[in-house]
């Protein structure tokens, strides 16, 4: 295929194992010449913001109980209108794919895009090192993958409905979960309210409120909502190690990849700054999306 100049990978990453991979995709893509921006999909896209003609476009989102995170659906409909570009999409997991792959695949053709890659990474490290065995191979997946897609040896998946059947049962659990997510996390005293977890929730699912018994004093504590995805950000971020999980043998507190909190923070404030929006505006317009 001809290459677009330039390429636009939005994802979604909530401890930084997808952000890692995308990260990996755009630094090769720029060794065939293509200049590629990252764009977190927490902060929203405006529907009124044309992509540009010649642009490839790059979908990233992780597994969560066997298929999309929830709250993706809605977001892929924000997306500009394709109008034919050429895409593609990935997910990532320790975890069989389920029907995320499906689900991506058809939103972005609904969208109006040309999806010519579709591919699934297993991630078997928490977190990765480029001096890994382990990093090495996701590499070079990655270059087999880029280099295929490059040369128009187009991969879709085969998507037989029935066989995803199961996988939306194990999902339709994930989503009931996620109903009880101020139930399923837990926040002990050594939180010290300094509020990482608040600011760097991908659906503002978390509040600072004061206590509703008289006899603390009104004191304020972290609450934790029921539009919680359950992507375990805050558990991992917390320097406190505050945030812990009900179920620790079903919903692990992972760790992040290194460097994924300062992208956090730089992606957050420049977003803040070209949109001039406060932190209020920045935290309150990305609830609806994911």
């Amino acid at each position: 295929m001809t290459l677009p100049r330039q390429a636009i990978i939005y994802f979604f990453s909530g401890c930084g194992s997808t952000w890692y991979v995308a990260q990996i995709y755009a630094d090769l893509l720029k060794h065939h010449g293509l200049t590629c921006q990252l764009v977190p999909i927490e902060l929203g896209i405006p529907d009124d913001r044309p992509l540009p003609e010649d642009v490839l476009v790059g979908i990233a989102m992780p597994v969560y109980g066997g298929g999309l995170p929830r709250g993706a659906k809605l977001w892929l409909e924000h997306l500009p209108p394709g109008e034919g570009r050429p895409a593609f999409v990935f997910a990532t997991g320790r975890q069989q794919q389920g029907s995320a792959l499906i689900e991506l695949t058809r939103r972005m053709t609904e969208r109006g895009y040309s999806v010519l890659y579709e591919t699934l990474y297993f991630l078997d490290a928490t977190t990765y090192d480029a001096s890994d065995t382990a990093a090495n191979w996701l590499r070079t997946d990655i270059v087999e993958d880029i280099t295929s897609m490059i040369n128009n040896k187009r991969r879709l998946v085969l998507q037989v409905e029935m066989l995803y059947a199961p996988a939306r049962l194990v999902h339709a659990c994930y989503l009931l979960a996620c109903r009880f997510a101020p139930r399923l996390l837990r926040i002990d005293d050594t939180c010290n309210q300094c509020l990482v977890c608040l600011r760097l929730c991908p659906v503002s699912a978390i509040s600072l409120d004061r206590a509703q018994d008289a006899r603390e004093d009104q004191k304020l504590h972290i609450t934790i909502h029921r539009n919680c995805i359950l992507c375990m950000r805050c558990a991992a971020l917390c320097p406190q190690h505050a945030i812990s999980s009900a179920w620790p043998r079903l919903l692990p507190v992972p760790t992040t990849e290194p460097g994924f909190i300062e992208m956090l923070d730089a992606a957050h404030m420049a977003y803040t700054v070209d949109a001039g929006f406060g932190d209020d505006a920045k935290k309150n317009g990305n609830k609806d999306l994911l």
